[in-house]
């Protein structure tokens, strides 16, 4: 039996901790968000990767906010409809909560099921996109545009909460920076996309 109503806050404050860890990498990191020493394509050395890896880092210590947040809303979920529930009634079980096997409509789970899910979507084009720009475009651009992407990240649990239209707070600035990563990789490995600028430069298309 979970005592959601002793685990919720236990939970909640490993979940602050992790958000401190990450706010505090994000500080370390600001000279590689604002003034980026390393420019340029350049061979991948525990030093010039620096930047890109402190990036990939903060994304890892964001999976596990994300992934503690997700948990504490089936807890504290769990917990409210607990206290809520009437005298001899049966509230809902925590496994049918966590499951989301539950008739009733329980906004804050969604919220915690999205917010590991769209990251989970999403993470796959942003790692690769990130290395691909740090290894054959320029190292502090990466780490510049995938710290835009882990802060518009952040935002998501808010933004969706919220609703529409807040959500596109969080993911048009994400979709951005993956496509200014992508972008430039693109343009210097596909020849076809070089020729069709050039056309569009030149008028002729």
């Amino acid at each position: 039996m979970v005592n959601s109503a002793v685990a919720a806050p236990v939970l909640f404050t490993i979940l602050l901790s992790i958000v401190t860890t990450f706010l505090s990498l994000a500080y370390t990191c600001r000279s590689d968000i604002l003034t980026p020493t390393i420019r340029g394509p350049t061979p991948l050395t525990a030093a010039t990767a620096a930047p890109v890896i402190r990036t990939t880092l903060g994304y890892i210590i964001l999976c596990f906010a994300f992934f503690m947040f997700q948990s504490w809303t089936k807890l504290k979920t769990h917990a409210m409809l607990k206290k809520s529930a009437k005298k001899g009634d049966t509230p809902s079980s925590f496994t049918s909560i966590k499951y989301n096997l539950s008739s009733r409509p329980l906004k804050l789970c969604l919220t915690g099921d999205r917010t590991v899910g769209n990251l989970l979507e999403q993470s796959l084009p942003f790692l690769l996109s990130l290395w691909l720009h740090a290894s054959y475009v320029d190292v502090g651009t990466a780490s510049r545009l995938g710290w835009l992407w882990l802060f518009s990240r952040a935002a998501y649990p808010v933004a969706f909460h919220l609703g529409m239209p807040y959500v596109f707070i969080s993911t048009l600035p994400g979709y951005a920076a993956i496509m200014a990563l992508v972008g430039p990789v693109a343009f210097k490995f596909v020849p076809e996309l070089r020729m069709a600028h050039k056309l569009v430069i030149e008028g002729e298309l």
